[in-house]
C-alpha cells in the first residue's frame, strides 16, 4: 500500500474531508501541531510539540527535526505539505521532494509581508516540485516565482459543469 505524508495544519475541514474519503486507498500519515480527534481511525497522526510563551520561537527548530525523523521512519511515496509559511519554510530545507498546496493567505498576502517571508516564501515555492492552487488569484501569485507548468488549479467545491 502506498504511503502519503501529510505536514501542517490538521485542523483544516477540507484535509480532513481529503484524508478520511482516501484512508481505506493509502496508508495516511498526518504530522500536525493541532490536536486533531476527529480523523478516520486508520489515519495516522503524530501530534507535534507546540511550546508557548517565549519558547515559541522553537518550534519551526523542534517541528524540523521531528519531520526529518518522521521521513526517515514513514518512508512516504508521496510527501504534501500544506501552506506556504512554516510548514513549507520548515520542508523547504530537508532536502525531500515535496507537492504544496497553497490556501490563499500564504501566497497573496504573507508572502508579501518583508524580505524573510519573500525570501523563505519563494525559496518553497521553487523547491516543491509541484504546486497545487485552489483558485486563479493563488495561481497567478504562484506564476510570478515558477513556471506554469509547476503549477496546477485545482477549485475547492463544487463542478457546475457536471451537477447542473
Amino acid at each position: 500500500m502506498k504511503k502519503i505524508l501529510y505536514f501542517g495544519d490538521g485542523s483544516s475541514y477540507h484535509i480532513r474531508n481529503i484524508l478520511n474519503n482516501i484512508v481505506n486507498d493509502y496508508e495516511i500519515w498526518l504530522l500536525t501541531t493541532r490536536n486533531v480527534s476527529y480523523y478516520h481511525y486508520n489515519i495516522n497522526i503524530i501530534l507535534l510539540p507546540r511550546l508557548t510563551g517565549l519558547f515559541k520561537y522553537f518550534n519551526p527548530f523542534i517541528w524540523f527535526i521531528c519531520l526529518l525523523i518522521n521521513l526517515k521512519m514513514i518512508k512516504p511515496d508521496l510527501f504534501e505539505v500544506i501552506f506556504i509559511t512554516v510548514h513549507g519554510w520548515i520542508v523547504s530545507f530537508t532536502g525531500y521532494k515535496y507537492i504544496l498546496t497553497t490556501f490563499g493567505q500564504d501566497i497573496i498576502n504573507d508572502i508579501n509581508i518583508n524580505f524573510i517571508y519573500k525570501y523563505l516564501g519563494m525559496r518553497t515555492l521553487k523547491k516543491a516540485t509541484h504546486i497545487i492552487c485552489l483558485s486563479k488569484i493563488q495561481k497567478n501569485a504562484c506564476l510570478k516565482f515558477v513556471p506554469e507548468n509547476k503549477v496546477n488549479l485545482i477549485y475547492l467545491g463544487v463542478d457546475t459543469d457536471f451537477f447542473l
